[in-house]
Formats: C-alpha cells, sequence, structure tokens
C-alpha cells in the first residue's frame, strides 16, 4: 500500500507499507520538492495519479505507477485547500479563490468552474452516484451542486464556519464539520438529524462504515463514532499530538487507519471487523515512522502491481460536461508537461524528483538552492 503525505516544508514524502520477517513497515520511496509552499492537500487515484495542492496555487500531478512528474494545473489564483478524485474519471479541487473546479482525468481538461461561493472553499465532496456534489466556504454557507448540469442547485446557511464536509459510502448521509462539532445530515431531508458535540477541535474524519466514522481531536485522542444514532463505541489515545490527517483503507483482508500527526508520525493501525457496536472495536497500532517534518495531509493507494492508467480511457462519470465542448481552452485549465523521472528514495542520481530521505538540514540546502 501507497503512503503519501504533504509538509509544511514544501514537501510531498511517499511511503509503502511493507511486511517484513512477520513486521509491518512503511519504508520511504519517493520524495519531491516540486512546491514552493505549504502543501495543504494529496488524492491519489485508483490507477495511482497523485495530485498535490499547495499554498503557491498550483496543483501538481504524478504518475506513480511510471514514476513520473506529469506538470501542473494554474487554473486557481489562491491556495488550494481540496482534492479528490472521483471514480478516476474526475478530480475536484477547491481553492480560496472561491472557485471549484471539475478537471477531466483522462487529460485534466478543466471542465468546469463552479462559482457561486462569496469566499475561500475549504472542502468539496462528491456523492458515490457522481450526481451530487457538496461544498462549504468561509462565506459560510452549504451549496449543493448538481453535476448532471454543472450548476448550483441550492443553498444552506450555516452558524459557523464549516472545516470540511464528507459523504458516508453509501451515500445517505453527510458531516459538516465546525471545530469541535459535527452535523450529520439526511440526503433524504438535507436536514441535520444529529448533532455531535466533542470535547475538543476536530482535526479530520473518515467513514470506516456507513454509519461509523473515525474523528481525531485535537487532544491526540481518536474517537469512533455511530453519527447516525450519536452513540461513541471506542476511544483511544492515537499521540501525544493531534492526528492532522487520517485515512481508512481496506488492504490484504485488514481494514487500516491511517494517521499523519502534528509532531511528523505516520502511524498504521489495524481495526477489528466487529466495528459495528459498542464495546466491539478493537485498535492495534501496526506500524509507525518518524519522518522529521510538520505533516499536514495524507493520502493512500493500492501496491506497486496495479496497471498503469489508460490515458486513452474514457470516464466513468459522464454527467459533467465541458462549458465550451467546441473549443477547450489550449492555455488556461490545461496540464503543463513536464516529465521527470522520479527516482527512488535511495538513488544517487539528484535531480528535482530524484530524492534521498530527506532531514532538516538537507531540506534547508534544498530550498536555499531552488531559491537561487
Amino acid at each position: 500500500m501507497e503512503v503519501v503525505v504533504g509538509t509544511y516544508e514544501e514537501l510531498l514524502l511517499g511511503y509503502r507499507l511493507l511486511k517484513d520477517d512477520g513486521e509491518w513497515k512503511l519504508k520511504q520511496s519517493f520524495t519531491d520538492h516540486s512546491h514552493c509552499g505549504c502543501v495543504k492537500t494529496v488524492a491519489l487515484s485508483k490507477q495511482r495519479i497523485l495530485a498535490s495542492g499547495s499554498s503557491d496555487e498550483t496543483i501538481r500531478l504524478f504518475n506513480l505507477a511510471k514514476n513520473i512528474e506529469m506538470g501542473s494545473l494554474m487554473e486557481h489564483s489562491g491556495s488550494i485547500t481540496h482534492l479528490e478524485f472521483y471514480e478516476d474519471s474526475h478530480m475536484f479541487s477547491c481553492s480560496e479563490d472561491g472557485l471549484i473546479c471539475i478537471w477531466k482525468a483522462s487529460n485534466f481538461e478543466c471542465l468546469r468552474t463552479l462559482r457561486g461561493h462569496k469566499g475561500p472553499v475549504y472542502s468539496v465532496t462528491v456523492h458515490p452516484s457522481g450526481r451530487l456534489a457538496l461544498s462549504v466556504s468561509k462565506d459560510k454557507t452549504l451549496r449543493t451542486w448538481d453535476l448532471t448540469t454543472g450548476k448550483q442547485a441550492y443553498v444552506t446557511n450555516v452558524k459557523q464556519v464549516a472545516d470540511s464536509i464528507c459523504w458516508s459510502p453509501d451515500g445517505s448521509h453527510y458531516l459538516s464539520v465546525s471545530n469541535s462539532n459535527i452535523d450529520v445530515y439526511s440526503i433524504e431531508t438535507a436536514v441535520v438529524i444529529q448533532q455531535i458535540q466533542c470535547e475538543q477541535r476536530v482535526c479530520d474524519v473518515t467513514f470506516i462504515s456507513s454509519h461509523v466514522a473515525a474523528v481525531s481531536i485535537d487532544d491526540g485522542s481518536i474517537e469512533f463514532i455511530d453519527v447516525v444514532n450519536n452513540q461513541k463505541l471506542h476511544n483511544f489515545k492515537a499521540n501525544d499530538t493531534r492526528v492532522k490527517a487520517m485515512t481508512y483503507s481496506l488492504y490484504e483482508d485488514m481494514r487500516l487507519l491511517v494517521g499523519a500527526t502534528s509532531n511528523g508520525l505516520i502511524k498504521v493501525w489495524s481495526i477489528s471487523s466487529e466495528a459495528q457496536k459498542k464495546d466491539q472495536i478493537e485498535v492495534k497500532q501496526l506500524t509507525e515512522i518518524d519522518t522529521k517534518f510538520r505533516l499536514t495531509c495524507l493520502t493512500v493507494g493500492k501496491p506497486d502491481n496495479v496497471d498503469s492508467p489508460d490515458t486513452n480511457q474514457q470516464p466513468t462519470c459522464t454527467q459533467v460536461k465541458s462549458q465550451n465542448p467546441k473549443k477547450a481552452d489550449t492555455t488556461k485549465g490545461k496540464i503543463r508537461a513536464k516529465k521527470h523521472k522520479m527516482q527512488p528514495a535511495d538513488s544517487q542520481d539528484s535531480k528535482q524528483l530524484a530524492v534521498k530521505p530527506h532531514t532538516k538540514d538537507s531540506h534547508q540546502k534544498l530550498k536555499k538552492k531552488k531559491k537561487v
């Protein structure tokens, strides 16, 4: 399994989860320093296309199957706040410029720009059907977008600025996170059915089943909550400092929770199969690694034996149409090709994407060299 994290120090760090002599370990696979600002979000498609967004207002693209950098997207004019792939056919991006962009994943043409928010957009999430999207912003609105038409469906005013929003795996509910509050909405009524109050600020939320979510709290603990019934099922101390980002994944018949902490650790836990009822959830840490950097975001993907993506593959979600299908913009919203061979972490050939495992000292030297 591939694990990729972003850092305040402008780096992308890649790791592989491997089993060595019966023990699980995270081995570094690559480091990249293409961004010139804090990496704020990362997303990895099933075809192993990695996208990273930064405060430098660019989205960088990498093909991890071929170990190359594909280029950069420069449609936004503000820090990139969130990236999300949908079914390997489309990618969604949002930014502090108030825009949401929908990209065709086969060639990364910008199909449509969703406009409506009056402030920075912090999060966007796509319904499993691919027909609806939700977004939250500093303007204190939750907006629903009809992806069959590419237009705004309706606007919900909220009392607090929402930090993030996400759908449940079955699409029956969605969560809006604001500081220490989690509002649970039903898709049938589009109203709040549960209000979950956590003891401290919520750092991240990820679903492990249709009703159960893992919630990381500012004190370093992780809670498993049945969000539909507002029932706390399990709580454990994950780290001395907060877990900034989490994601849930199935790997080799295991249910894994992967977290990135604010003090630079990547941790992997296994979750018991019975994760639906109180006192039935068991969490066991498999491994951890200290990256020595301040981590901001995290994503995971498939292992190496996945076929490389077919660049001619047609998208599976056909609802979203180009704003101008007759003539595509050839300058803005298109990928700027830039293919560098990405070298393994122990490579002695040091190019922009050819990296050794980074240290604080080596990072400072690289940063100075980059500015020159």
